[in-house]
């Protein structure tokens, strides 16, 4: 039998008999689960999922959706994945405000007007699409992460009015001059900044954001970063793949936890304890980059640094 057949039957099945349980009077004899996931599966036609009121998690991540109407009805649902369909309008999902958490990376997405209402969301990715006009989201209050990636965005203006923003990702957009950032000021709680692959040259326009922790300015084309000094309660700066100096100036006042400046280094694989490092540390290219981190944390006491990596991975990806 087809995979993408016999996998939303069953759930239609799972749904028939639910629904005759509950008819019966006997729903404390039912135990319902109310997360489904449906990855891989090439799915194209989702219709039979309308039965499946009762979910609260869907992830169908890596099929062939192109239509998304029949999820209307999937009011519960807490938290969608739509990650590498074919996705071009989102009108379905202006229904499911009780979404918390939506995931639409990859898909052909140019209108975000949908997603105007859904206030209860707290998490946003929709990287790798074809956006440009951000006034949609200026009412989701709530977000806390959202990712931009990828898009042709270079109005950013919108996200003056998300003050609970905590982690922002606008890797690969149209931001060669940083005064378009300048609404970030306004952001009172931002800790995490992705601005990689954006033709940055010149870092005088960024603006200071005093909570800002981890900031990723990799594959720019940044070589001086002295606008960086205030930026003092970094732990974390990504400036690889940049023709970068290092001035002494820079050295004295910023207290980084490490800049980075490896080649081709994966963040995904790659563990840096970061945390209890709270003096300078500047790692270079040395052909190794694992053995330099752990070498250069060893030397300077702290063997037992190296930690697990999470929060630069968020950052990036």
């Amino acid at each position: 039998m087809n995979r993408k057949f016999f996998a939303i039957g069953a759930v239609v099945i799972l749904s028939v008999i639910v629904i005759f349980a509950l008819n019966q009077n006997e729903p404390e004899t039912i135990e319902v689960t109310t997360t489904l996931n449906l990855d891989w599966q090439q799915i194209s036609d989702i219709s039979d999922l309308t039965a499946c009121t009762y979910l609260t998690e869907l992830s169908l991540n890596r099929n062939q959706i192109t239509d998304l109407s029949p999820l209307s009805e999937l009011t519960n649902l807490t938290s969608l994945n739509l990650r590498s369909n074919e996705i071009p309008d989102l009108t379905a999902l202006s229904y499911l405000t009780n979404l918390q958490s939506l995931t639409l990376d990859n898909n052909q997405i140019t209108d975000l007007s949908p997603l105007s209402e859904l206030t209860s969301l707290t998490y946003l990715s929709l990287n790798r699409n074809e956006i440009s006009d951000l006034s949609a989201l200026s009412n989701l209050e709530n977000l806390t992460h959202l990712s931009l990636g990828w898009n042709q965005i270079s109005d950013f203006s919108a996200l003056a009015y998300l003050q609970s923003l905590t982690h922002l990702v606008l890797c690969k957009n149209q931001i060669p001059d940083l005064s378009a950032l300048a609404c970030l000021e306004k952001l009172p709680n931002l800790s995490s900044l992705a601005l990689s692959n954006n033709s940055i040259s010149d870092l005088s326009a960024l603006p200071v954001l005093s909570g800002l922790r981890y900031l990723d300015l990799s594959s720019n084309l940044i070589n001086d970063i002295s606008p960086l000094s205030d930026f003092t309660g970094l732990v974390f700066l990504d400036l690889d793949i940049n023709p970068v100096s290092v001035p002494r100036s820079a050295r004295r006042h910023m207290d980084l936890a490490a800049l980075l400046y490896l080649d081709d280094i994966d963040a995904g694989e790659l563990p840096v304890a970061l945390a209890n490092l709270r003096v300078p540390l500047f790692v270079w290219d040395t052909g190794d980059d694992w053995l330099a981190v752990e070498h250069v944390a060893a030397v300077r006491g702290r063997p037992n640094v190296l930690a697990s990596w999470v929060a630069y991975s968020e950052l990036r990806y």
